[in-house]
């Protein structure tokens, strides 16, 4: 239920605890390297694939977190980085002119102003970056369906990578504030998949944790993700054979 755990749990499918690093490149900053091979790493070398057909954009920070540096995965098999984009609309911009112009395979796209606003305690600005978020995920889809490449062939996944804090009888109302614990608020997350290839409408009742993002990705673009511990999420998923 942090970032510095939850993140990583994203691109590996496992729960491997990342490595705290100095950076040159940053001027020796602080950061953390994955430990287990991501699921860009996965993705370029079981299909062959060159970095611009596999975009994280992340947006502006000052030292990114690395991808693992693992023997037969690592550093040739990273995706391309983005870093540009101050807000959540500059990046989603940035995001839609990539796949427009390069039309990747795979793009992850980083939203962190929910977590910005939630951190500042205004409830306003958290709310707002809500719907913020919300209104680039309708554009996205609108956006890959426009696309004659894209359209019909796609499935979005959209997720988080922690809750927020339950209210807290201490600290009235201000729960959203932080996260980090134990509590069901914290522990809680949302995924949202769409495409062709998953059940319409379907609201799962199978408890499932991050690391079963990864593989379901590994699934639905055909290739295997041997060193994740999650599963692919196959019960949202149409069964071909009967459709």
């Amino acid at each position: 239920t942090n970032t510095r755990r939850a993140v990583p749990a994203i691109w590996s499918g496992s729960w491997s605890e990342p490595l705290e690093i100095n950076e040159p490149a940053c001027n020796g900053a602080k950061t953390y390297q994955a430990t287990a091979p991501t699921v860009f790493e996965y993705f370029r070398k079981h299909k062959d694939r060159p970095a611009t057909d596999c975009v994280y954009v992340l947006g502006d920070v000052n030292c990114p977190w690395q991808f693992s540096k693992l023997g037969g995965y690592g550093t040739e098999y990273w995706p391309e980085l983005v870093q540009d984009g101050q807000t959540d609309v500059e990046r989603w911009q940035i995001a839609r002119n990539i796949l427009m112009e390069l039309h990747p395979s795979f793009l992850l796209l980083y939203l962190p102003d929910v977590d910005h606003g939630g951190h500042s305690g205004d409830w306003g600005e958290y709310t707002r970056a809500i719907s913020t978020a919300d209104t680039i995920v309708r554009s996205l889809w609108d956006t890959l369906q426009a696309d004659p490449i894209y359209a019909g062939k796609t499935t979005v996944i959209v997720t988080n990578d922690h809750g927020r804090h339950n209210d807290r009888t201490d600290r009235p109302h201000n729960g959203f504030q932080g996260h980090g614990d134990g509590c069901d608020g914290c522990r809680r997350i949302h995924l949202l998949m769409v495409g062709p290839d998953t059940r319409r409408a379907h609201v799962s009742t199978i408890p499932r944790t991050i690391p079963d993002i990864a593989p379901t990705v590994g699934f639905l673009l055909g290739f295997p993700t041997e060193q994740a511990t999650g599963e692919p999420m196959l019960e949202l998923l149409l069964d071909r054979r009967t459709q």
